[in-house]
């Protein structure tokens, strides 16, 4: 079924789209008005249709979503989920269409709802969602959770004071996480001063205990956690602002490393990929990854 969306004419005024390239200005008309688009501006939609359906070549699409994520204004997730932060305020909704946005809501992955970024638009929807039998299902990001959950948890070892054991000692491969960990937690505010965790640090214990399964289920190193984050937060790859919006935790560097891993691998192939800047940063080299070609 074809659907019309309106455009209002201030798009092109708008300051931030006057200083978009014509690319920019068409991707983002384009996760505008293309036929996936919803009520909520938050929609499955594959990259390869948008590169195909806009004319648009991959590599710059992906530098224009990583443009407007770094903006806060559109973010595209790795099951294939345009999300457009602002959308819902800039629209003006009867009930039907509210109830619509609503329930596109409810129907998301959890791992997309999880995101940072979507907290803003849940809370728009539960000033939506006032009637007798409220229809938005509960929800709170996860990572909001675990801090809570830590929260208290550091509460109540307060409470037990010097009668709480002692905490055991770390062994070698939980010492190398806290490492990795604590230089995750700093690149992610080196590079957004602005994220929550520069005013809210999470606790890195989680972070510990996935990075301690990385190097000891995984076989992965220190150094190439560390090469990975280095590459994610202080190099301008082709992916690289893509990841940051993605890889906040250490569970997130760890389920995403080999992917992340392979992107490089294929830059330095296209010689898109300055490993140099990378190895005079990362404490070893491209080599420590032990990257195999796949071919």
């Amino acid at each position: 079924m074809s659907k019309k969306r309106s455009v209002n004419t201030h798009f092109w005024n708008d300051n931030y789209i006057i200083d978009l390239d014509p690319t920019g200005k068409l991707l983002f008309l384009y996760l505008l008005t293309n036929p996936a688009t919803n009520m909520l501006g938050i929609y499955e939609l594959n990259i390869k249709k948008i590169s195909f359906e806009t004319g648009i070549d991959m590599e710059p699409l992906v530098k224009g979503f990583e443009a407007f994520a770094r903006d806060g204004k559109a973010y595209y997730h790795e099951s294939g989920y345009v999300i457009l932060a602002n959308f819902l305020k800039h629209q003006r909704m009867n009930t039907n269409m509210q109830i619509s946005a609503i329930n596109d809501f409810n129907e998301l992955p959890e791992d997309v709802k999880n995101q940072p970024y979507i907290a803003p638009i849940y809370e728009e929807l539960k000033a939506f969602d006032k009637g007798s039998e409220p229809l938005l299902k509960p929800f709170e990001p996860i990572a909001e959770i675990e801090d809570e959950l830590e929260s208290e948890l550091e509460v109540e070892r307060e409470r037990e004071g010097s009668e709480a054991a002692e905490p055991p000692a770390l062994t070698l491969t939980e010492l190398q996480a806290r490492e990795v960990a604590e230089y995750l937690l700093e690149s992610i505010i080196d590079f957004d001063p602005t994220h929550r965790y520069a005013n809210n640090p999470p606790s890195i214990d989680r972070w510990i205990k996935d990075l301690d399964l990385a190097i000891r289920k995984d076989d992965r190193t220190p150094e190439q956690l560390k090469f990975i984050i280095e590459y994610i937060y202080h190099h301008n790859g082709d992916n690289s602002s893509f990841w940051a919006g993605n890889i906040a935790s250490g569970e997130k560097l760890r389920k995403h490393f080999d992917t992340i891993k392979h992107q490089i691998l294929r830059e330095q192939r296209n010689g898109r990929a300055d490993i140099d800047q990378i190895n005079r940063s990362a404490d070893e080299g491209i080599e420590a990854l032990e990257f195999e070609d796949a071919g």
